[in-house]
């Protein structure tokens, strides 16, 4: 279940706000030649709505588009290869928030 903070009025809720402590990262991978990109929600976005999906939605919800993803990254085509079945995990690499950070030697 997802954190968040809730305040109530008497025994009724009044508010209820979402925190996300996650960052939306995405791996889409090829099974045919092993290409792989690692997605944030934007580019997910933007993939989506090139299978024709969330069209309608300006502004989609994060969990939307992390169901949506995973389900139809089957319909994405592999831009080296080709291959029209690709799959989408959650992205394992503990560095992904830190790639602009430059190196000091």
């Amino acid at each position: 279940m997802r954190s968040g903070d809730a305040w109530t009025v008497g025994a009724r809720p009044l508010v209820f706000i979402y925190r996300s402590d996650s960052v939306f990262s995405y791996e889409l991978i090829c099974r045919r030649c092993g290409w792989r990109t690692l997605c944030g929600l934007d580019d997910a976005v933007a993939r989506l709505r090139l299978v024709g999906l969330l069209r309608r939605e300006r502004e989609p919800d994060q969990a939307l588009v992390e169901t949506l993803f995973v389900e139809s990254a089957q319909r994405m085509t592999c831009p080296i290869c080709k291959e029209k079945s690709l799959f989408a995990v959650p992205s394992t690499r503990d560095d992904a928030d830190d790639w602009q950070v430059a190196v000091l030697c």
